[in-house]
């Protein structure tokens, strides 16, 4: 027994010995000293928040963030944006999903290492950098609040036309579509998001969960239906509903488009305008895969998060990736390209209700318009949900008014919610004033831009930060920077392709860009003459 005793004593004694001559080890022991004796920036020991999530919520939650606008909208409207793409959108659609699987497998593996409510500003701001993980979080906040803004104005013209299409008055509809009723009509929807995301966290699961399978089943039944339509079936039911000079209108404009602008990648006379057509729709398209990162956000407030938060964002990046070539290429497949790039042309105003209420089934015209006005609506929840977050978690750490991460007696960030909510409402008030298209391009650069962040943070983060890279239960191995490697590349490309097409955007995307650097520095700097080390601060990460 003595010798037994003896040899697990040995034991202990050469593990404490090794343990002493590890330097990561002592570095964590040095840290561990220092952050005892310092005043940190954190708001309080912990968070308030409440786990309430499962992986199901987080496909969920990223399925509604993604699928919306994008896919309803940007299918059709592409076609001004890039003359001459005509058919080839479901191969754009492919190739704007690049950056984004990338990105998506990223964000699982960063999530699964650096689990807390933030997202991307934990994950950048811990494993690369406190300035860029602010900055490029800034840029997101405020993208995400006017995505918001911008979804919740389009879907309420879809209500509309939802209560046009049941045989709702023509002066009730005048007054919906007035200036005034139109507004109040959005700000009605934002408002009753708003309610939702401070009320209880049980409410919330099942309204995502409700707009999930409506999102899914609704996208799967349009699919199937429209397979057994024809181009001439639509083309005939749109001469009944537009007239006959209209149609052949739109398609010689169409025609006339596919004349100036050939697309052919399998010509070497045309391949590099082909090409550089098809990277430029991939670009535009891109935002339709805005808001992977949306749960991420949410990480703190998830049972388990390093093992459910990759399950949900690998899960729901599968469902995506198949709904939006579906659905683009069952779009294509019965309506002529032709005919929607020349009344794009020829209607500049033009909307998705222009090509869907073509249907002559007046049953299948509202079945489409409500699935689309769900899923449009269904957006503004994660959204409003994940970029709240963000505000929270700079709060926390300091470096904006402690007040801001106040949570309720249900877990929710109330006064992040608020001043999310208030930017939101600012933004359909702008895009009544301004239009929308302008403001989607900004938001499409902001987020390229921080999915090229997340994607350096996952390629230097085993170097930069192994401690944290080691943590992660889901790693990418060997593919890491391979993975990484195509996600900043291909996020870098799409975001040069979109600011050679929207430098206007790309001068306000500049301007914001600076206020945050300044908003950072100016925070940070009051923190740190306040007596706080910052320094320390931003090298752990948050307590739970």
């Amino acid at each position: 027994m003595k010798f037994e005793v003896s040899i697990e004593k040995e034991k202990v004694d050469r593990t404490l010995k090794d343990l002493e001559d590890d330097v990561v080890f002592q570095n964590i022991k040095r840290q561990a000293a220092k952050i005892k004796g310092e005043k940190l920036g954190f708001a309080r020991g912990e968070t308030g928040l409440k786990r309430y999530l499962g992986w199901f919520d987080i496909m969920a939650i990223t399925v509604c963030a993604v699928v919306g606008m994008g896919i309803f909208i940007k299918t059709f409207s592409v076609q001004t944006a890039v003359p001459g793409i005509g058919s080839a959108v479901p191969l754009a659609f492919l190739v704007g999903a690049v950056p984004a699987i990338a990105t998506a497998l990223c964000y699982a593996s960063l999530a699964s290492a650096l689990p807390r409510d933030g997202g991307d500003y934990i994950f950048i701001s811990r494993g690369l950098n406190p300035f860029f993980g602010f900055w490029t979080s800034w840029m997101k906040w405020l993208g995400g609040a006017v995505t918001m803004g911008v979804i919740a104005y389009v879907s309420t013209g879809l209500i509309i036309n939802l209560f046009y299409i049941i045989g709702v008055g023509q002066p009730v509809i005048d007054g919906m579509r007035s200036p005034v009723g139109y507004v109040a009509i959005t700000l009605a929807v934002l408002g009753i998001c708003y309610q939702i995301n401070v009320g209880s966290w049980k409410y919330y699961k099942w309204v995502i969960r409700i707009f999930f399978f409506i999102i899914l089943f609704g996208t799967l039944s349009m699919v199937l239906y429209h397979l057994t339509y024809s181009p001439e079936t639509f083309l005939q039911a749109a001469t009944e509903k537009h007239g006959a000079l209209t149609v052949s209108s739109a398609l010689a404009a169409g025609n006339m488009i596919a004349f100036e602008h050939p697309f052919d990648l399998f010509n070497k006379d045309t391949f590099l305008d082909s090409l550089i057509m098809l990277l430029s729709a991939a670009s535009v398209l891109f935002f339709a895969y805005n808001g992977f990162g949306t749960a991420v956000a949410v990480s703190g407030e998830t049972r388990d998060p390093r093992k459910n938060i990759p399950k949900g964002i690998i899960s729901a990046i599968l469902i995506i990736t198949a709904l939006y070539f579906a659905v683009s290429v069952t779009f294509y497949g019965f309506i002529p390209w032709e005919y929607v790039a020349g009344y794009n042309s020829l209607h500049p105003d033009a909307q998705a209700s222009d090509f869907i209420n073509v249907s002559p089934y007046v049953a299948e015209i509202i079945l489409i318009s409500f699935i689309i006005m769900i899923a449009l609506v269904s957006d503004i929840l994660p959204w409003m949900m994940s970029i709240s977050r963000i505000l929270f978690a700079w709060s926390f750490d300091g470096l904006m008014p402690e007040k801001i991460s106040k949570v309720n007696k249900n877990g929710m960030p109330v006064n992040a919610l608020a001043v999310t909510y208030l930017i939101t409402v600012l933004t359909v008030i702008e895009s009544e004033v301004m239009g929308i298209f302008e403001t989607l391009k900004f938001n499409t650069i902001a987020m390229l831009t921080i999915y090229m962040f997340v994607n350096i943070t996952m390629f230097l983060l085993p170097i930069h930060k192994p401690l944290y890279y080691n943590m992660a239960t889901f790693k990418l191995g060997r593919f890491n920077s391979l993975v990484s490697g195509i996600g900043i590349l291909s996020a870098f490309l799409l975001a040069g392709m979109l600011i050679g097409t929207s430098f206007h955007s790309f001068i306000v995307f500049c301007i914001l860009s600076m206020i945050g650097g300044l908003i950072y520095y100016y925070n940070y700097r009051k923190r740190v003459e306040s007596g706080i080390d910052m320094e320390t601060t931003f090298k752990i990460l948050p307590p739970e």
